[in-house]
């Protein structure tokens, strides 16, 4: 059986972190900062209807209080869901979907960019 390594790709990627009960809103790494900033692939998954291709919302299934609980996001594969610290990655065409944090770490690496001179 042939081997094959994975193409050297570089991707943008969020950490979810957990829905806040108050206000339903989904919270990622980094939004505790007072200059954080969403990306606008993520702004425009989360304002899509969840009907629509790439669309990201919260819901909450499975909870008898109504509270919000659950990140998913319309993938071609179907609906996903997003568990607290699994990372939504927007991949090389634009499309979104979750990874496991234990296979994000083994995949991926940082790519820290050098401030212009």
């Amino acid at each position: 059986m042939p081997f094959f390594t994975k193409k050297p790709v570089r991707i943008e990627a969020v950490q979810f972190l957990r829905v806040e009960p108050a206000s339903g809103n989904a919270v990622f790494a980094g939004d505790e900062a007072p200059d954080a900033t969403w990306p606008t692939w993520l702004i425009d998954a989360l304002c899509k209807q969840s009907w629509q291709e790439g669309a990201m919302w919260v819901t909450a299934i499975g909870r008898a209080d109504g509270e919000f609980n659950t990140l998913h996001i319309r993938t071609l594969e179907g609906i996903m869901t997003v568990s607290p610290n699994d990372w939504v990655i927007r991949g090389v065409q634009g499309e979104l979907y979750p990874c496991k944090p234990d296979i994000f770490a083994a995949t991926y690496d940082e790519v820290i960019e050098e401030a212009a001179s």
